[in-house]
């Protein structure tokens, strides 16, 4: 049986990170944790979107 497909929430981050690549790093840390859990995400945070969008190597998690 699979998970279902858990909603991927918005990111946001202080305005002390911005520009850090701390919001692409969670997005990394998420692919990864669904790598490794099998469950695909649904990214609905604009920046997430745009994260998948550059990076082809990444979309395989997507549900």
């Amino acid at each position: 049986m699979t998970p279902p497909e858990p909603p991927w929430p918005h990111q946001s981050c202080l305005c002390s990170a911005k520009r850090r690549g701390i919001a692409r790093k969670l997005t990394l840390a998420a692919v990864d944790w669904a790598r490794k859990s099998g469950v695909k995400l649904v990214p609905v945070c604009p920046f997430a979107k745009a994260v998948f969008d550059r990076d082809p190597t990444i979309r395989d998690v997507l549900a």
